[in-house]
């Protein structure tokens, strides 16, 4: 849509020269000059009453053509970032199929990653033009009420005048017409700028709706991808440099010289060792655990225990069918990391810790005999736990059981455990949890044994818990929760991929994630 400036633009200088000659002398041949039975002081009057109305039209004209302009400047910018976006989805798409052979795409991948953050930010200034366009339409159409208004007020005022300078009357017809035309031609101007930015809208939001659903599937796929692909290439640099171990004997011996800096390559293969730290990293220099992206580097049947060491990482590695927990800190041991890890088939619990500080990142933790995850404490001491897209399931105890405990949990499906999904006994430090799925659990989804310390729930979903949703907290009303059907894709197998029916993967489709997933 082309603004023709020169008709605009005519429009308000029509009415200056209008509003100009009313308050300045004018000639008896002027159409705004009184004649026969008015008097100079009842014209003054006229003059001083319907000079605000023009002041107030011109005004609304400005207003109008300024909001003309946004709006085909808006336009054009719009169609711009959705052929922009367009040309981006291609260029994921044939990423995401280059990464099957992630091996041997390096440049392909690092494009591709620059792509995807451009599509990120070309959609989001796509939606905040729209939102501008959507505002400027409510603001035409408040002028065009505006205006209709004013014209009411001229008719008046014309009409007023008239009346009392018979028998000639204040203004010709042709004086009435000359005005109202240019109210007209204002009036007319926003509706249609009105329904040009209406319909526009429509378009481009069904539009972006439906690419954005095939975008951020693409999105999605590409980022695994590209998480796989940097494991790969962390393990291959590893594989280079430094020899893997190969037997739980090795495991163990290179697990007690390890200091600050150094990688325990585990490569693929089954490990049994009772491992037990002697040095702590640093955080510039922590002690790295490095499995194989794949998850083929298992430690099973082992006692693993960590008591008073610190900045350990552990990476693409299984615990599994221990007797004890999956693995035990204890003690004070501080930034301790499980990324990539699976705790599962564990005789106690996934994990124990106790009086520790840890960070868990994009994990399964499951099929347990006792907790998924249990926090404990000393009476000195606190453990401080963060926790993001971790999957919590079929645990028979509780998904979490926490004593104490500063927990912050995001992006967790907490789901299908034996009792309840979080267990918070004597929270006395704050505990955040958003963005999670807490559901099918057999006892409530949150239980509180005593109601102390801050304690926030948002963005979170909660579906079919035995009990109910809370416990032991009836002074908590939770703000920004949901209570849909997620629709798993395979509960028995502890997938928890969310099926299309659900609404939950309709807010994905979005942007908004909530729960696990698999990335």
């Amino acid at each position: 849509m082309r603004i023709k400036n020169l008709a605009y633009f005519a429009l308000p200088v029509q009415l200056i020269l209008l509003i100009c000659s009313m308050n300045s002398c004018v000639e008896r041949n002027n159409p705004w000059d009184p004649v026969n039975t008015c008097s100079p002081e009842q014209k003054n009057l006229i003059i001083e009453q319907t000079a605000p109305i023009f002041d107030s039209i011109l005004a609304a004209s400005a207003s109008v053509l300024a909001g003309a302009v946004a709006i085909d400047s808006l336009y054009r910018g719009v169609q711009m970032s959705n052929d922009s976006i367009d040309s981006v989805n291609a260029s994921n798409r044939l990423a995401n199929s280059a990464m099957d052979s992630l091996n041997s795409v390096i440049d392909s991948a690092n494009l591709s990653g620059s792509l995807c953050d451009s599509s990120t930010k070309k959609e989001l200034k796509a939606h905040m033009e729209l939102l501008k366009i959507a505002g400027l339409v409510d603001s035409l159409a408040m002028l065009h009420n505006r205006i209709g208004v004013d014209s009411l007020k001229i008719i008046s005022l014309i009409k007023s005048g008239n009346d009392r300078c018979q028998p000639s009357g204040l203004y010709s017809s042709d004086d009435e017409d000359s005005l109202l035309r240019i109210l007209s031609g204002f009036s007319d101007s926003i509706s249609t700028f009105a329904q040009n930015a209406t319909r526009y809208d429509s378009l481009i939001s069904d539009s972006a709706n439906e690419s954005l659903r095939q975008r951020n599937e693409d999105i999605m796929a590409y980022n695994a991808a590209v998480h796989r692909y940097n494991d790969s290439i962390q393990f291959n640099i590893a594989f280079c440099n430094i020899a893997p171990v190969v037997t739980g004997d090795s495991l163990l011996k290179r697990v007690q010289e390890a200091r600050a800096g150094d990688t325990v390559l585990l490569d693929t293969g089954v490990f049994t060792a009772p491992l037990r730290f002697t040095h702590s990293g640093t955080v510039d220099q922590p002690i790295l655990m490095l499995g194989s992206p794949d998850l083929r580097s298992r430690i099973v049947q082992s006692d693993i225990f960590i008591s008073n060491i610190n900045f350990i990482y552990f990476r693409n590695l299984v615990f599994e069918e221990s007797p004890v927990d999956g693995i035990k800190l204890e003690d004070g041991s501080q930034g301790c990391e499980f990324v990539n890890c699976i705790f599962r088939s564990n005789g106690s619990h996934g994990l124990s810790i106790v009086d520790s500080d840890i960070k868990i990142r994009n994990s399964r933790i499951y099929n347990n005999i006792g907790s998924g995850i249990h926090i404990s404490s000393s009476i000195s001491e606190h453990s401080r736990i963060d926790i993001s897209n971790t999957l919590i399931a079929h645990n028979r105890l509780n998904g979490i059981n926490s004593l104490t405990a500063q927990l912050d949990l995001s992006w967790l499906t907490v789901s299908d455990n034996g009792q309840d999904g979080l267990r918070l006994k004597v929270p006395k430090l704050p505990i955040t949890i958003r963005n999670c799925l807490i559901t099918y659990n057999e006892g409530y989804a949150i239980s509180r044994e005593r109601v102390d310390g801050e304690f926030t729930v948002a963005e979170t979903n909660f579906f079919a818990n035995a009990d109910g949703i809370f416990d032991g907290d009836t002074a908590y009303t939770p703000q920004s929760t949901f209570l849909y059907d997620p629709f798993y894709i395979d509960r028995a197998t502890n997938d928890y991929g969310i099926d299309t029916p659900s609404v939950i993967y309709e807010l994905e489709q979005l942007g908004v994630i909530i729960g696990f997933r698999n990335r």
